[in-house]
Parts: C-alpha cells; sequence; structure tokens
C-alpha cells in the first residue's frame, strides 16, 4: 500500500504534535493571533459545529446518560461527606450532657437504709 504525499505529512504532523502537545498548548494559549483566527472560524462555522454536536449526543445518548449519572452520584457523595451536624443538633447534645438522668442520681431524701442521712457527721 502506498500512502500519498498528504497522508504521511498528517502522520508526521500528527507525530510531532504527540511529541511536542504540552509545549504547544502553552504556547497557543497566550497566541492572539491564534484566538482572533478562532473566533472567526467559530462565527462561521457555528451551524456545522452544533450539528456535529448534535449528531454525537443522538449516537451517544447511552453514555452521556452514565456521565450524567456519574456526576450526580459524585455530588451526592461530596454532600454526604460533608454533612455537619446542624447547630440547634449540638446544643440539644451539650444540654442532654449537662442534665443528669433523674433515674441514675438520687435523691438525699428517698436514700434507702436504716440510717437515714448519710451526709450528717455523728
Amino acid at each position: 500500500m502506498i500512502m500519498t504525499k498528504k497522508e504521511k505529512k498528517s502522520i508526521a504532523n500528527n507525530k510531532y504534535y504527540q511529541k511536542n502537545k504540552d509545549r504547544l498548548a502553552e504556547k497557543w494559549k497566550n497566541d492572539e493571533v491564534r484566538k482572533e483566527k478562532l473566533k472567526v472560524y467559530y462565527q462561521k462555522n457555528k451551524e456545522i459545529i452544533l450539528e456535529r454536536a448534535r449528531e454525537w449526543n443522538r449516537k451517544n445518548k447511552e453514555a452521556r446518560k452514565l456521565i450524567v449519572e456519574r456526576v450526580k452520584k459524585a455530588k451526592i457523595q461530596r454532600l454526604k461527606s460533608s454533612k455537619k451536624p446542624i447547630k440547634s443538633d449540638k446544643k440539644k447534645e451539650k444540654i442532654k450532657e449537662e442534665k443528669p438522668n433523674k433515674k441514675e442520681v438520687a435523691k438525699p431524701n428517698q436514700s434507702s437504709g436504716s440510717s437515714g442521712n448519710n451526709s450528717r457527721p455523728d
């Protein structure tokens, strides 16, 4: 199979891009001329780009559903893990800790035994 000149050039450009991807991305990020060209390109080809996106969405409906579900699950996980008790709950817990249970504390008048009140020295 013989490759055409265009195919060879395409392969060479692809290899070069893969090799220097990070450096080129940084260079292009700050290139104002390139940004202007892209703006013009997107304005001219807006309908074509949107149609491609619609077509991709139709073809990959299931993939999109999985992506959306994954994002929702991640949000729920973050909410569950970051959930903190409400301030009013904290106050209720403190009040419960401070107040002793009636059953646990025996009143001096109701103490059992024949000696009566044990707090008075003889």
